[in-house]
């Protein structure tokens, strides 16, 4: 297409023209900055609220801190934590016995071999002693029993191994009385 208007209404036009594209886009960033004022105070707003919420839940904390029920609550658990220590350290100085009467049991008993009676006593610090009654129906059940219990004293796990005299006096049927010492662990 041809352009055959004269200079100065084409300079009106294209004046025109420019006025029009920058009063369009005056609108847009006026209509961005009023979109953005209400976007700002929308969050000035919510975190005025939620200040005033933090400083109601401050004091409300405060005055539930402050009360007897809490103070009572608070002693009594500063009394078991200081309380803690000595219990860890008793239960840490206890010897578990089930440990040693599986140590016991653990041990090869010949068939005819048999306990009636198990005692176990913490004679010192780690050292519990052990005493057994029990039956055999022969001698060389009690001497085998006697090598299982040496082979652990060798392993370091018993000391002290004694039989009463009276387990070796009878040949058959007889009854045994054995005491040793085990370390706990």
């Amino acid at each position: 297409m041809i352009n055959l208007l004269p200079q100065k209404e084409k300079y009106d036009f294209s004046l025109r023209k420019t006025n029009n594209l920058i009063l369009v886009f005056g609108g847009v960033i006026i209509i961005f900055l009023i979109c953005l004022i209400l976007v700002l105070l929308s969050v000035k707003f919510y975190m005025l609220t939620e200040i005033d919420y933090q400083k109601f839940l401050l004091e409300d904390t405060k005055s539930y801190n402050q009360s007897p029920a809490t103070k009572k609550i608070r002693s009594a658990i500063q009394n078991y934590n200081s309380i803690m220590p000595s219990v860890v350290s008793f239960y840490k100085k206890q010897v578990s016995f089930s440990d040693i009467l599986g140590t016991i049991s653990r041990t090869y008993k010949p068939s005819g071999l048999y306990f009636s009676n198990i005692y176990l006593k913490q004679s010192s610090d780690r050292k519990i002693t052990a005493n057994i009654l029990g039956i055999n129906n022969t001698r060389e059940n009690l001497l085998s029993f006697q090598k299982s219990l040496e082979e652990l004293k060798e392993n370091k796990m018993i000391d002290n191994i004694y039989f009463s005299p009276d387990s070796w006096i009878n040949q058959t049927d007889s009854s045994f009385n054995l005491t040793f010492e085990i370390t706990a662990k």
